[in-house]
């Protein structure tokens, strides 16, 4: 059996026109890439992450997160000193 161009663009073209609707069509483009913004996590986060991976890790796979600890600046810390000075930033009742 011996086809000529002409049969199969005919024969294509018939496809194109009768057997595919406009939906059917639209579903066999692909879909477009979602683009999402970067997300940039803070200082804290990227402690959280790198105490926890220390935790669970042992050995030369903790490395990484060792000099990630090393670059974040230092942690704010955060509470209260009981003493006999004034109140600053905080309000009492």
């Amino acid at each position: 059996m011996r086809f000529s161009i002409v049969s199969i663009v005919l024969g294509l073209s018939l496809v194109s026109i009768g057997g595919l609707n406009a939906s059917a069509a639209n579903a066999l483009k692909r879909p477009t890439p979602v683009t999402r913004p970067p997300v940039h996590p803070s200082a804290t986060v990227l402690r959280e992450f790198a105490l926890t991976a220390l935790d669970h890790l042992k050995g030369p796979a903790q490395r990484p997160f060792l000099q990630l600890l090393k670059t974040l600046p230092p942690a704010k810390q955060v509470g209260v000193t009981i003493s006999t000075k004034a109140t600053r930033n905080m309000a009492c009742s």
